[in-house]
């Protein structure tokens, strides 16, 4: 992709170059695509008609960096100098490198290197902008759609190939039928300029590369990219998915799921997109929520619901009698008009309206824990609420139509809005003395003694495996930020929003290590007031 723009606009067009046949990413490849004659600009005098962006490369693999400006009748020279940071200081000029064209050294280890070019027609002199290139040490997600298109809501779907690249080497290819297909996910996310994006492979592969299930596990079609956008550490999806698999420790059931995942870099279309979080989709599957393995146990079809704001959006939806709580449903296919389908649906609805009677009629004798799995609501519970996730996915699953079939919560997802942030505009870091997520069922279960039973035994529990628990999360934010030490420099070099409020995000602190600070000083205060809270019930 090429633009060719006046010296006052902004310009960025970029190639990449490899030592195999493995293409990594800079925002642009001019590789890609000729500019003809027309297309050219008329000057009058020297100007930059092209330059790199951004570029994340792999292992052993270096950028090819573009420059090249355009003169009226006079012979252009080019000079490309090496930078400390984006700012352009301590330049070095590169002996040897004197034309449109430069090829950086190779990358080893993880590091960011700054570039910029000056060229000159005798005349005149003019500057290209700094070009920032990274070997992250991540994995690389690098997806190539059908005509270049780039996805821009959650109603197109765009097909192409998709490489997960590690360590220099492509670990999975989706081949070149342009089978794979991407679109944007999310609701208020997919509104944010840098997109999450819903995945399906042609055939069942793990994408995990680093999956702790080992290779053979965790096969499915489909995956997801969170971005993270207004996540200034990056690690609060990571960071959810990590607390929640405490509570798999100490329970000793190794059935329940927590969504794997990954940090990676994404290039689509040449375009570097930043630092992502590659995880699965919730969805039925043998090693994600295996409804149809406990059905065959059990009999009848299992059912995935979510409680859902944007019901209306939605093929299928329920909405209960007495709560008028909006459910639509990730299992079975909402899409599908089978009769299965209707069928699995009426049976959830029915099976919820008579949950809600019974929790909420003082007058009826059926029983609600008969209707609810309390260990699973207590630990999704706590481990929201360690985080103090304001905003999140209420899942529900079902794993038969039988009554004997309870409602499950879980698994845990969407912690864009916790560790402190969100409708919050005082100090930070905020605040952490209030229950989060406890309206719904929860602001009646927490005046059940069974409930608050259950919360105290697990808590107790988990304290017990981890007598300092707030230093165990945090620790685990510390590997996380390390493992991403390079790649979020990269991505706020392209979000530049450490100094911007966003959204409902409060306050910004300014830098990535001031936000790891105030995050990690919110989880030592947390813990300390649910331990007060929890015993306090």
């Amino acid at each position: 992709m090429i633009f060719k723009l006046r010296l006052s606009k902004i310009v960025i067009i970029c190639t990449s170059f490899l030592l195999t046949s493995i293409v990594m990413g800079c925002s642009h490849s001019v590789e890609e695509t000729d500019v003809s004659s027309s297309e050219k600009t008329v000057t009058t005098s020297l100007e930059i008609v092209e330059q790199s962006g951004i570029c994340v490369v792999s292992y052993n693999h270096s950028a090819k960096l573009t420059c090249k400006a355009e003169a009226d009748n006079n012979e252009i020279f080019y000079q490309w100098y090496e930078c400390d940071d984006i700012a352009g200081n301590n330049a070095a000029i590169i002996h040897g490198a004197n034309s449109e064209i430069f090829q950086t050294p190779v990358f080893v280890q993880p590091e960011i290197r700054y570039y910029y070019c000056l060229v000159n027609d005798s005349a005149e002199e003019k500057k290209s902008d700094i070009i920032a290139v990274a070997y992250t040490g991540l994995p690389i997600v690098k997806i190539e759609t059908e005509n270049g298109e780039f996805p821009s809501s959650a109603k197109e779907k765009h097909n192409g190939r998709m490489y997960l690249i590690k360590n220099g080497e492509t670990i999975y290819d989706s081949g070149d039928k342009n089978e794979f297909t991407i679109k944007v996910r999310g609701n208020a996310t997919a509104n944010y300029p840098k997109h999450p994006y819903k995945l399906k492979i042609p055939k069942k592969a793990t994408l995990l590369s680093d999956n702790p299930l080992g290779d053979s596990n965790n096969k499915d079609k489909n995956w997801v990219l969170l971005a993270g956008y207004c996540d200034k550490t990056l690690l609060r999806s990571k960071t959810g998915f990590f607390v929640s698999s405490l509570f798999n420790e100490i329970s000793g059931n190794e059935e329940l799921y927590v969504p794997n995942s990954e940090f990676v870099d994404v290039i689509l279309n040449g375009d570097y997109l930043g630092n992502y979080c590659l995880t699965d989709s919730v969805k039925e599957g043998t090693d994600r929520l295996a409804i149809n393995e406990k059905m065959s146990n059990s009999g009848g079809i299992g059912i995935i619901a979510e409680l859902d704001g944007y019901y209306s959006t939605e093929p299928k939806y329920f909405i209960s009698d007495v709560k008028n709580n909006p459910y639509t449903f990730k299992y079975p296919d909402a899409e599908d008009n089978d009769i299965t389908v209707y069928s699995a649906i009426a049976t959830f609805g029915d099976y919820v309206n008579r949950f809600e009677h019974a929790f909420y009629d003082e007058n009826t004798s059926d029983d609600w824990r008969n209707y609810i799995d309390i260990e699973s609501f207590a630990r999704w519970f706590l481990a929201h609420n360690i985080l103090a996730n304001i905003d999140t996915n209420y899942f529900l699953s079902k794993s038969s139509s039988a009554d004997s079939s309870k409602l499950v919560m879980g698994p845990v997802w969407d912690f864009e809005w916790s560790i402190g942030i969100g409708w919050y505009e005082g100090e930070r870091p905020m605040p952490a003395n209030n229950w989060r997520v406890n309206g719904w069922y929860f602001e009646k279960l927490l005046e059940e003694q069974d409930f608050i039973d259950e919360l105290k035994s697990q808590w107790a529990n988990l304290k017990l495996e981890n007598p300092n628990l707030a230093a165990v999360i945090n620790s685990k934010m510390d590997y996380f930020a390390d493992e991403i030490s390079i790649s979020q420099q990269i991505n706020f070099i392209k979000w530049p929003i450490l100094n911007q409020r966003v959204s409902v995000g409060g306050i910004p602190l300014g830098s990535y290590e001031a936000e790891l600070a105030c995050d990690k000083q919110f989880i030592i205060n947390r813990i300390e007031w649910l331990d007060s809270a929890i015993n306090g019930l």
